[in-house]
């Protein structure tokens, strides 16, 4: 019973782990319920589960400090947390987005283009990637690729004003 009971919470929070992928903070938070929940012996059956929780509990955090690296102007060193969040784990587009814009800031465009359409081979639907490969197109002067870009960015994300003033610019 009690070897059914772990297996059942273990269930449930690895559920909402997965399923709240996109609240970076409640998956924080359920990833550290899962570790405290470790302290109570499981069998070996969830330990890979259990890894990748904490793989991506790792890479969230070094996003996350990639974040405050790229507030600071440390472009540099913020594309090196975030690379290496990106080494953790390949299938999060967030960190590649936010990878780059750093590259942006630093003129990278083509890097930048790489990462943004690694993003969106991950999730087809991140307006923040067409947003930022659109940013790259069009400091680059490749206008065309700019104003596809900006499109779909405008696409799911509408009222999105910075899009629709770039796609104006990249068309004039």
């Amino acid at each position: 019973i009690e070897e059914h009971s772990h297996t059942h919470t273990l269930s449930v929070i690895r559920s909402l782990a997965w399923r709240s992928a996109h609240l970076s903070w409640l998956r924080i938070a359920l990833c550290d319920c899962l570790s405290i929940y470790l302290s109570i012996d499981l069998p070996h059956t969830y330990s890979m589960e259990v890894d990748e929780c904490h793989e991506s509990l790792s890479a969230e955090r070094l996003n996350q400090e990639g974040n405050r690296l790229y507030s600071d102007g440390q472009y540099e060193e913020a594309i090196e947390r975030y690379s290496q969040a990106i080494e953790l784990d390949p299938s999060e587009a967030t960190s590649l987005c936010n990878r780059s814009l750093a590259l942006l800031k630093l003129n990278y465009y083509d890097q930048a283009i790489e990462d943004c359409s690694q993003a969106l081979e991950i999730d087809p639907r991140y307006a923040p990637a067409f947003f930022a490969r659109g940013v790259a197109h069009l400091r680059s002067n490749r206008l065309e690729q700019a104003v596809q870009d900006f499109s779909a960015a405008l696409q799911l994300k509408p009222d999105d004003a910075t899009a629709l003033c770039n796609r104006a610019i990249a068309l004039a």
